[in-house]
């Protein structure tokens, strides 16, 4: 293999396929790829959506201005009338200028309308009719705030806008036309928020995190390998070796159809990080043959036959952790896993092809100048002997030392929790962060929950009887007294509103949240809204068979957590509030929010468990491959110790488990235990060899001991990388990941050899 010229020629090839490749990579995100659609939950959700629609089509424009100001109002009316003419794939638009509510025209008369047929001429008249709309039931805190501050138009995009590439025009047609909106009313500011902005806005992030990323990393990769080899050459054949990796793992999913979302957008710089570290091994032992005066190619040949088995090995155990993500129930996850996995598969095999061959071809020397002899001196081998005596002195002491460390954190891992919250996924410079803030502090917030009362059996047309609706009205007011609930909107609050204006309004002396008495009065009030052109409320929260009356609950961003706390409140007091009723009714709850929260709760969990079946499954091929239990025992032990340090540590400062950082311990441990791999792989070689454990452990230390700590140095940069992204997870990520790496470089270079001194396993093939 060292002398084939045509290999250069198949590696430039392969390299010219995978760039034309590119081009099919698409960049996309929504929500729903994080739900889990086999669960009952989703189940639920896709019987509801399909009968009232798509929740998670609503956008809103959130209007920062004084609504009893007439500008604002004519702001209102032309941002309606400009979203109409130049967006037709979003309806069902709703203000303060069009909202249609019960009025009455005349002494006796109700008809359905805007608060006011023509807009305000003067503030005088726009601060009457704020004032008004600030006192509606219908219209207060969902288009307009408590102190009149903020007002709300609500849209609905088509079903049919759901794949980025149609989403994405909407919105910047959106935006457009609230840029215009604004420069031609200063002072007044107009946000666009909702699922569709949201997804936008994130796909932009990550398409500019991609763009960034990738030279970044291999600029740290760079500056790390010239410190490490000043030469050119030294590297640009690990860097090569890399970058076609990476590029052959994009093409890959270019072919197999699978786009950049916010989960596989770090598998580039995944890929060159790890990567990088096989070739690193290899070129340290190919360094370390030609200085004890082995020509190139014999170098060469011993640095792949000693160094090649245990990357074989590393490059196992790390692909094993990130296959370990198949076990979970979404497929972004073992997408992720699986192109992940062939990564570290590709960079392996470039490790052992690529590099052997670049460095007998290479014209000069990358590793070593002609006539160099003698270990590599410096700072770190002084610091590493420094280490191996300590070690070799305290064997036991080290290792009950860290037996302890580990101890201290496992009381730490109970505190640890598990959340995820909606906007996490945004940076904290978008504008659209504050948006939803002040949408939160002043309007009912973003989080949407579907309440539905079903009454199967029982009378026709159930939801007719006042003593059920009372019942509904109690439910209604148990949501509402929940901290976590903002608003609800339902037909009830349409009936009370009918029956108030028909009966004269103010001036009748009737209460106004009072609700029909009899089933006549609530079948005339519904025919009623029908007739004076208003169907929405009544069609949308009450079935047609009057079977299922349905409540909309907005709730804030509140994470998963406490969401899931709510859900678990509100079904009992439901339940509470319909036992003993004559008619059975059942409350369902349902809608994205809820699906969201339950399915990233479970995707988490299962996470953690993926990382379970991680530790069984490193463990039995170090035991395969090594040939010992024994061996695979002690290997282990430094491995569950970073991993053990990093989520005790987050239980004791109360950080909470996310997506992303819970994917990082089942990478982090396949990663980890490359350099203990490494480290064992010598120990085994030298005992082997027929030294003692000591001499192994003072040669292993000294010949792969500055390798472990290049490459923990290349993996702590190359992730310190992802701690510049604007993406909150990202930075948890890059923190955890930096920690899982560090602990496991203390664990290999102290805890590792104080436990092959102390128990001394025997090693197969070499003698007792």
């Amino acid at each position: 293999m060292l002398h084939r010229r045509g290999l250069g020629w198949a590696f430039l090839g392969l390299a010219g396929v995978a760039v034309a490749c590119l081009p099919l990579l698409t960049f996309d995100f929504s929500p729903q790829t994080l739900f889990d659609s086999t669960s009952g939950r989703a189940e639920l959700w896709r019987h509801y959506r399909a009968i009232y629609g798509a929740d998670d089509h609503v956008i809103m424009a959130l209007v920062e201005a004084p609504a009893d100001r007439a500008d604002t109002w004519a702001l209102l009316a032309g941002l309606e009338q400009q979203i109409t003419e130049r967006v037709p794939q979003v309806g069902h638009l709703r203000s303060l200028t069009s909202q249609p509510v019960p009025r009455s025209d005349a002494p006796g008369s109700v008809s359905i309308g805007p608060l006011s047929d023509s807009l305000p001429a003067t503030d005088a008249a726009a601060a009457a009719l704020a004032s008004q709309a600030r006192d509606h039931p219908l219209i207060s805190g969902t288009l307009i705030s408590s102190d009149g501050s903020a007002v709300a138009v609500f849209m609905k995009a088509d079903d049919d806008v759901a794949a980025m590439a149609v989403v994405r025009p909407v919105v910047q047609e959106l935006r457009a036309i609230a840029r215009e909106t604004e420069a031609a009313h200063p002072g007044a500011r107009v946000h666009l928020l909702g699922p569709h902005p949201y997804r936008v806005t994130v796909v932009g992030v990550m398409i500019s995190e991609e763009l960034r990323f990738v030279p970044l990393t291999a600029l740290v990769l760079f500056a790390v390998l010239w410190l490490l080899y000043r030469s050119a050459i030294g590297v640009l054949i690990p860097m090569l070796s890399v970058a076609l990796g990476a590029l052959w793992t994009a093409a890959a999913m270019a072919l197999a159809g699978q786009g950049i979302n916010i989960i596989n957008t770090i598998t580039s710089t995944l890929i060159l990080v790890i990567g990088v570290a096989d070739a690193i091994h290899m070129m340290t032992r190919y360094g370390q043959e030609r200085r004890a005066g082995l020509s190139r190619d014999d170098a060469v040949r011993r640095a792949l036959s000693s160094v090649g088995l245990a990357c074989l090995l590393t490059s196992l155990t790390t692909a094993v952790g990130f296959l370990t993500l198949g076990t979970a129930q979404l497929a972004i996850l073992r997408s992720f896993g699986l192109f992940a996995a062939l990564g570290v598969m590709l960079t392996f095999a470039l490790s052992i092809v690529f590099v052997p061959w670049a460095l007998a071809r290479s014209p000069v020397d990358p590793v070593v100048r002609d006539g160099e002899r003698g270990e590599e001196e410096g700072l770190l081998a002084r610091l590493l002997e420094a280490q191996r005596r300590f070690v070799q002195k305290h064997p036991r002491a080290v290792a009950v030392t860290g037996l302890l460390i580990a101890a201290f954190f496992v009381a730490g891992i109970p505190r640890a929790t598990v959340d995820n919250y909606i906007m996490e996924y945004v940076p904290r410079d978008e504008a659209i962060l504050e948006a939803h803030r002040v949408l939160e502090e002043k309007l009912a917030g973003i989080v949407f929950l579907e309440i539905l009362l079903e009454a199967p059996g029982g009378p026709d047309e159930p939801w007719l009887d006042p003593d059920l609706l009372a019942r509904a009205a109690d439910a209604e007011a148990t949501v509402l007294a929940d901290p976590a609930i903002q608003s609800v909107d339902s037909v009830l609050g349409l009936l009370r509103e009918l029956r108030w204006v028909q009966r004269g309004g103010e001036g009748s002396g009737e209460a106004r949240d009072a609700l029909p008495t009899s089933r006549a009065e609530v079948a005339s009030l519904l025919l009623l809204a029908e007739i004076a052109g208003d169907e929405g409320v009544s069609r949308s929260h009450l079935s047609f068979d009057r079977r299922v009356l349905r409540l909309t609950a907005r709730a804030a961003d509140v994470g998963a957590r406490r969401y899931l706390e709510l859900e678990r409140r509100l079904k009992v007091s439901l339940a509470q509030a319909f036992e003993g009723s004559a008619v059975a009714v059942t409350p369902i709850l349902t809608g994205t929010s809820q699906v969201g929260y339950g399915g990233i709760d479970s995707l988490i969990r299962d996470l953690l468990r993926s990382l379970g079946w991680a530790f069984v499954l490193i463990f039995v091929t170090l035991a395969l491959l090594f040939r010992s239990w024994t061996l695979a025992a002690l290997a282990m032990i430094p491995n569950v110790l970073p991993v053990v340090v990093v989520l005790g540590a987050m239980g004791w400062t109360g950080r909470h488990l996310e997506t992303l950082s819970a994917m990082v311990f089942s990478i982090g441990l396949g990663i980890a235990v490359d350099d203990t791999i490494h480290y064992l792989a010598r120990w085994c070689e030298e005992v082997r060899a027929g030294r003692s454990p000591e001499e192994a452990v003072t040669l292993a230390t000294q010949r792969t001991g500055r390798a472990i700590v290049y490459t923990s140095l290349v993996l702590l940069l190359g992730f310190g990388v992802l701690y510049s992204s604007r993406f909150p997870p990202n930075q948890s990520f890059a923190v955890l990941a930096t920690g899982v790496i560090a602990s496991a470089l203390v664990a290999d270079l102290f805890l590792l050899p104080a436990l092959l001194l102390w128990f001394r396993p025997h090693v197969p093939g070499a003698a007792r």
